[in-house]
C-alpha cells in the first residue's frame, strides 16, 4: 500500500540572497533533479513553492502574534507531496 506524505521545505528568511548567480542556478538545477527523480520514480503527486509575502498569526482576536517562525528566522518555502512505495532517500 502506497503511504502518501508532505515534506514542508524551511530556509532562513534570507538564505539564499548572498549567493552568486551562479552558485543560485546550481542550487536550482540541484532541485530540479531532486524533482525530476521523483517523476520519474511515479512517487511525485505535486511540489509548489509557496509566496514569501504575509505572516503566520496567531492567537486570540485583539492577540495575534507573529509565528511561529520569528525566533528562528525560519520560513516555509514550499512543499512536496510525494507516495512512498518503498523506502525512499529525501
Amino acid at each position: 500500500m502506497m503511504k502518501e506524505f508532505m515534506l514542508l521545505i524551511r530556509n532562513e528568511t534570507e538564505s539564499k540572497t548572498d549567493l552568486s548567480p551562479q552558485q543560485h542556478l546550481e542550487f536550482v538545477k540541484t532541485c530540479e533533479v531532486y524533482i525530476e527523480a521523483m517523476i520519474k520514480n511515479g512517487n511525485l503527486i505535486g511540489a509548489q513553492p509557496l509566496v514569501r509575502e504575509g505572516k503566520m498569526i496567531s492567537g486570540t482576536p485583539g492577540a495575534f502574534n507573529e509565528g511561529p517562525y520569528t525566533e528562528n528566522n525560519e520560513i516555509i518555502v514550499g512543499y512536496t507531496t510525494f507516495w512512498q512505495t518503498t523506502w525512499m532517500r529525501l
